[in-house]
């Protein structure tokens, strides 16, 4: 893992979203020096090593930044899929991504539009089958 890259990444998504390090570490559950110390690439002031932020922490981050689990794992040193069910997993969360992304006035509205696509490709599938 490129741990300075690592940091650039996170102190680059957290300023886009105007947020300091005490709101980031609030917001994700640790403490503003555990964020400091990733965003400096610092080693652990115990352990004197760095060691990949959890895996918790990464769906977390790709979550408030609103980046896809892929991008976010790949950032921390993860493999971006390492299963048919983490495949699943993941494209579910690009997906709820983009959609946290729609302003909540127009939610409603792109729903119902992907409802009906939804059937609409379902019965393509079928038909293909």
């Amino acid at each position: 893992m490129d741990f300075k890259a690592f940091g650039e990444w996170l102190q680059t998504h957290r300023e886009r979203l105007g947020l300091t390090q005490q709101e980031l570490a609030e917001k994700l559950g640790y403490t503003k020096n555990y964020i400091s110390t990733l965003e400096r690439a610092v080693p652990h002031s115990k352990s004197r090593s760095q060691s990949k932020p959890s895996e918790s922490l990464v769906s977390k981050l790709a979550e408030t930044f609103g980046v896809s689990l892929s991008e976010a794992r790949l950032m921390a040193g993860y493999s971006p899929v390492t299963s048919e069910l983490d495949s699943d997993q993941v494209f579910a969360e690009e997906i709820a991504s983009m959609v946290r992304r729609i302003p909540s006035g127009r939610r409603e509205i792109y729903k119902q539009k992907l409802r009906q696509d939804a059937h609409f490709l379902a019965a393509l599938v079928v038909d293909a089958a």
